[in-house]
């Protein structure tokens, strides 16, 4: 049931986000660059759960598009730190109010209390 409720919110998603040329993945991306400063694309990988391929794609995108760049890792010159850019805090700002207006569709069929309910039970689980 969780699977198949997270496959139509991830559609909705999708269609609420392609004026902006983005995926909820990207966004996870940005928020976690914004939320925690420049980050090694291993630790994005880490943080998001996904495999190292998928973060490279995912930041070769927004990297393209002027939304991160990567730069030597003062740290670890071997390494390069991915950091959002003023482009990627905008697109984050311009992105809020449609994810929530999506999350508003997604949830239209539940009243206002169960949507607390479910929010909390959700918050439980993760």
């Amino acid at each position: 049931m969780l699977k198949k409720a997270l496959q139509e919110l991830l559609e909705i998603f999708n269609q609420y986000l392609s004026p902006l040329g983005v995926e909820p993945r990207h966004l996870g991306v940005l928020w976690l660059l914004r939320a925690r400063g420049p980050m090694r694309q291993v630790a994005l990988s880490e943080a998001m759960r996904l495999d190292r391929t998928t973060i490279m794609r995912l930041v070769d995108d927004l990297e393209q598009r002027g939304l991160v760049r990567r730069a030597p890792d003062p740290e670890d010159r071997r390494a390069h730190a991915v950091t959002i850019t003023s482009e990627g805090l905008r697109l984050l700002q311009q992105a809020r109010p449609l994810l929530e207006a999506a999350e508003n569709h997604f949830l239209r069929r539940l009243s206002p209390e169960e949507r607390v309910t479910l929010r909390a039970l959700l918050e439980r689980l993760v």
